[in-house]
């Protein structure tokens, strides 16, 4: 027994977190489908992404506000398809160029020039996958969840898809130096109190 799990407030400032076909995110070559399976949370909620066989980057980006010198953590959950790949990534100019790869069937970081990157078992072949990058300006940022076709592809690869995809749910961004427990959004950002215990 661990004991109790007491956990700090934070807020999720990635918005529509659950729903990547929506205004609020930007598609780049990808056919999206939305509630194709059970998410992490038993409802028929997690996205197919599948990404166009023409070359160019397969990503769904929001952009958001940054402070220069704060730390924030970037999460999602994320299932293999077809594709097994994801890649976590952040504007060039504001986070630098670093990003992180993960294998989703192996459930390994593959690439990690974050010095940050975790990936965690959900369970029912689900994978929460995050990094922690440290802004470089004070601005907006686009947070990125590309699929790639490999464990070593580079930053925001202009890859060839083949018809297959992947799966998504729960994207979060956050003003942490790592991922807290999932906060659901819809049309702004959400906070959770500090946990207390008596």
């Amino acid at each position: 027994n661990l004991g109790a799990l007491i956990e700090g407030g934070s807020t999720n400032l990635a918005t529509r977190s659950e729903e990547f076909t929506h205004g609020h995110w930007i598609n780049q070559n990808l056919t999206i489908s939305a509630n194709t399976i059970t998410a992490p949370d038993g409802t028929l909620s997690a996205d197919l992404l599948v990404p166009f066989t023409s070359t160019g980057v397969k990503s769904v980006r929001q952009a958001r506000a940054i402070t220069s010198g704060v730390e924030y953590a970037t999460s999602i959950f994320a299932k293999a398809g077809g594709k097994r790949y994801i890649q976590l990534a952040g504007g060039t100019s504001e986070f630098g160029t670093n990003f992180a790869n993960f294998d989703l069937q192996t459930g390994t970081i593959t690439k990690d020039d974050t010095g940050g990157a975790s990936i965690k078992d959900m369970g029912n072949g689900w994978f929460r996958v995050s990094m922690q990058q440290t802004a470089l300006v004070t601005g907006a940022v686009s947070i990125y969840f590309v699929v790639v076709n490999s464990g070593t592809s580079v930053r925001l690869e202009a890859g060839v898809g083949n018809g297959t995809g992947l799966y998504l749910w729960g994207a979060q961004f956050e003003v942490k130096p790592f991922a807290t427990s999932y906060i659901r959004t819809e049309g702004a950002a959400v906070s959770r109190s500090a946990d207390g215990l008596s």
